[in-house]
């Protein structure tokens, strides 16, 4: 569950590898078919080198091209997805403690933080049920999402820097130095609470010592309300991290 991306490099990366994985969930995580340039401009990595990795992982089956000769998850995506979860633990082990706090006026999402962005294990709008708040969101932006508030607070100090000031991306300086406010209040406090919209606050806490994941209420709330629903959010965590083993 750890960001691999915060520990340092090997002194022999391979980088064949990274580079494989980069392009994968480049296009796993896009709604739609990429092309091999598409891709190769979204990670800034040269054609020709995409080219090759794009192939490799249709030949593994975990892309395929399309007729329009863009690429696609492919199969063996599925058995994956499958090994990951049961390899994490934590989605089959939170699902029924969501279940009990399914709500009909807040968004209810748990996620875990991918670099910069936000990957949802569970979305869940208001009135929603179980089976359809299994990942049917996309990659978020982690600055924008309570949740990823709550999860950027706990990493290190070099974490924000090399995801948010990078060359590849560089969030404009004034709403980096708002990000660094509101992460150090998140710290401070010990959960998130982001003005998402207008009227809408997303309010989350950390799953696990340190959080390995971050469960969110979402929507209209009052200041009166918050209180009791950031305790629900505590005690539900807590229980899913004790279920899924995450616990101290």
């Amino acid at each position: 569950m750890n960001d691999s991306s915060e520990n340092k490099l090997p002194a022999q990366p391979n980088l064949s590898l990274i580079g494989g994985i980069e392009c994968l969930q480049a296009v796993t995580g896009s709604d739609t078919p990429l092309g091999s340039r598409e891709v190769a401009r979204l990670l800034g990595l040269e054609h020709t080198r995409v080219n090759r990795l794009l192939g490799t992982l249709c030949f593994l089956g975990l892309l395929e091209k399309t007729p329009e000769r863009k690429y696609a998850p492919g199969s063996a995506i599925h058995v994956l997805a499958a090994q990951s979860l049961r390899a994490s633990r934590l989605l089959p082990a939170a699902l029924p403690f969501l279940q009990d706090i399914i709500s009909k006026d807040f968004i209810v999402a748990m996620g875990v933080l991918w670099r910069r962005q936000v990957c949802y294990l569970f979305y869940a709008t208001p009135g929603g049920v179980l089976e359809t708040a299994l990942g049917n969101h996309g990659l978020y932006p982690a600055e924008s999402s309570g949740l990823g508030h709550l999860l950027l607070s706990e990493k290190p100090p070099e974490y924000l820097p090399n995801h948010f000031q990078s060359d590849l991306y560089c969030l404009p300086k004034s709403l980096y130095d708002k990000l660094l406010k509101e992460i150090g209040q998140a710290r401070s406090q010990g959960y998130a609470s982001l003005e998402t919209s207008p009227g809408v606050t997303s309010l989350a806490v950390g799953i696990g010592a340190p959080a390995q994941a971050a469960l969110a209420f979402s929507g209209k709330m009052s200041a009166e309300e918050k209180p009791r629903l950031l305790q629900l959010l505590r005690d539900t965590a807590k229980k899913i991290a004790a279920q899924a083993g995450l616990d101290p």
